[in-house]
């Protein structure tokens, strides 16, 4: 309808509306009468084609959203949805208001599953208009609340009925850890085994420590394992049973009194717990590595019998962490998921790592959380957790670090992944006495000198962020940077930074802090780009955050503005020569070095 024909159309429903206003009672009801036999038609219609119920709108909302609508009114889908949607089109609530007709209709939806009984109501609101033939037609309609009504108690069906079968699957467990009690205080957790099921038993108090955000750890009892049958498969006499299986098949790791050992499945303590690591280490005699305080040690894989001592090549294996290196996936295709023995948790699976990926703070002593792909009571937890091997490097005498990378992929989580990196310094007895996040990405380090650590880290280049990028001038991936004082090994603490380009308070800058690759929006061929150093944009506002922190008074409006609502900014000079003296030497050495580069903003001296 072009633009007279609208106008005309709306001169009609004032004319006729303004009519009403002056009617008598008798001219109201004709009115509304006429509003009700078209509410009649639309239900009728309801029943009819898509052609023919389109037909009756004239609204600024997509053909493919409207179906969407009408499809919940129709109960289109009413077999796989299980929700049927009730629209009183009998008592309709009818407003005439200036220029529309507003019509409330109340909405029930309502279940046709006796078994799970769902019921809510809602409201559909049409405003009708008359056309320039004094025909009622729907000019809008607000139908958000009737669809997601509609779609939330779907969802929520669905999962009332997958939780009742999901409780129907564990009955089992449930009925053997009650039989379980009979003989220990509690059963807390069962998991799935090579076809068999184990039941973590504890004999005093327990407490679901890891599911708190205290997390705090009081032992007051002892854990054992036992079998579907009730054979005792290691006995309850351990601070923590590990995860079946995790790195070798049959193998459960004990822990007690902070020493770990190993138990089979059949029973039998392969080694006792008395070392505070054991590593697997594939060799053909070799069944793992031991080191007990500087003690190192290897158990032979035939009949598991010590040997104390290793070879130079070996004690480097260990004191560097080489036995990080390979990539370990926590999730419920890779590693044997355990719950906890009730309801509110069932889906979200634990994880009992073993000790030496715990000392070097790669997981923690348990992880939950985990998605086990039977989560009825929600939606949400961790699908899977990665980590992608270490990187070792020596920093100074006794002191060493290694870097941890992780990968986090969420269930229906809006990046689906989540990247994080942990630098972990390490004393001469491989003990964690540090750990700070690092940001994503390629990783690389520098020691500055004796006492400072510089951590490079170049973002990865998401194309996803190439349509909100475009028009930016300044870089989407601009390496970041990390600092650490390493001056006294044992109080290695991270270096803060209030300026946005932090790293131009540490060091001394060169060519090296802004050449890499960078990508960007380019205007001129509409596309995203690669460029091999930093934009000019990006260095001026480098160099005009270093003249900010010293005190110049900028005349620039848009570098006014960037900086006046910081609470360090104190403008107070007006040429260099005012604060060139008092400044640091680095920020003189940087600022200098920038200018090169882009030129200066000082202000003339006066004649």
């Amino acid at each position: 309808m072009n633009f007279s024909m609208r106008y005309i159309n709306l001169l009609i429903t004032l004319l006729i509306l303004n009519f009403f206003g002056a009617c008598s009672i008798m001219d109201k009801n004709y009115f509304e009468q006429q509003v009700r036999t078209y509410i009649n038609q639309f239900e009728t219609n309801l029943k009819k084609t898509d052609d023919i119920i389109l037909n009756q709108f004239r609204v600024a909302k997509s053909e493919k959203t409207l179906l969407k609508a009408i499809a919940v009114m129709q109960n289109k889908n009413l077999s796989s949805d299980s929700i049927e949607c009730i629209i009183n089109f009998k008592q309709p609530t009818i407003v005439f208001e200036d220029i529309a007709v507003r019509v409330e209709l109340m909405v029930l939806h309502q279940s046709i599953d006796v078994e799970n009984v769902l019921k809510e109501q809602t409201k559909l609101t049409l405003w009708l208009s008359y056309d320039d033939d004094a025909e009622l037609y729907i000019s809008d309609i607000d139908a958000d609340e009737l669809y997601n009504k509609h779609r939330s108690l779907t969802y929520k069906l669905a999962g009332l009925k997958r939780q009742k079968k999901d409780i129907a699957i564990r009955d089992i467990y449930f009925d053997q850890a009650k039989a379980l009690r009979k003989k220990y205080d509690s059963i807390i957790w069962y998991t799935t085994y090579q076809d068999s099921t184990y039941y973590y038993v504890i004999n005093g108090s327990w407490s679901n420590y890891f599911l708190s955000t205290e997390r705090v750890w009081q032992p007051t009892y002892k854990m054992g394992l036992v079998s579907e049958t009730g054979r005792e498969v290691i006995p309850p006499e351990y601070d923590l049973v590990g995860t079946m299986g995790f790195e070798l098949p049959g193998i459960i790791e004990v822990k007690k009194n902070g020493l770990v050992g190993h138990y089979n499945l059949l029973g039998l303590e392969i080694i006792s717990a008395e070392y505070d690591l054991i590593l697997p280490y594939s060799n053909d005699s070799v069944y793992a590595l031991t080191k007990m305080d500087t003690l190192y040690g290897w158990v032979d894989k035939l009949d598991f019998s010590y040997h104390s001592g290793l070879d130079s090549a070996l004690v480097k294996y260990i004191d560097n962490f080489n036995f990080l290196e390979r990539a370990v996936v926590i999730s419920a295709e890779n590693t044997t998921m355990t719950e906890i023995l009730n309801i509110e948790n069932m889906g979200f699976g634990i994880v009992v790592p073993p000790t030496h990926y715990v000392k070097a703070n790669v997981f923690p002593e348990i992880v939950s959380d985990i998605h086990t792909g039977f989560n009825s009571l929600g939606w949400g937890g961790t699908s899977s957790i990665e980590s992608n091997g270490s990187f070792f490097f020596e920093l100074v005498d006794n002191v060493s670090a290694f870097l941890v990378q992780l990968t986090d992929r969420y269930v229906e989580g809006r990046e689906g992944f989540y990247n994080r990196n942990k630098l972990n310094f390490i004393d001469a007895n491989d003990n964690v006495i540090a750990s700070y996040k690092i940001r994503a990405g390629s990783f690389t380090y520098n020691r500055i000198d004796s006492a400072l650590l510089e951590i490079r880290i170049s973002p990865p280049i998401y194309s996803d962020y190439e349509y909100e990028m475009e028009g930016v001038e300044t870089e989407w991936n601009p390496t970041l940077f990390q600092y650490f004082d390493i001056s006294n090994p044992n109080k290695i603490s991270q270096l803060e930074s209030k300026r946005e380009y932090g790293f131009t308070e540490f060091v001394k800058l060169d060519s090296s802090y802004f050449a890499g690759d960078f990508a960007y929006w380019d205007d001129v061929r509409n596309e995203k780009a690669i460029r091999n150093f930093i934009s000019e944009t990006t260095l001026k506002l480098i160099r005009d955050e270093i003249l900010s922190y010293n005190g110049y008074l900028f005349t620039q409006e848009e570098i006014i503005r960037r900086y006046e609502g910081k609470k360090w900014y104190n403008p107070r000079y007006k040429r260099y020569s005012e604060f060139m003296d008092s400044m640091s030497d680095i920020d003189r050495h940087n600022l200098l070095f920038l200018e090169t580069l882009v030129g200066t903003l000082d202000s003339p001296q006066p004649i």
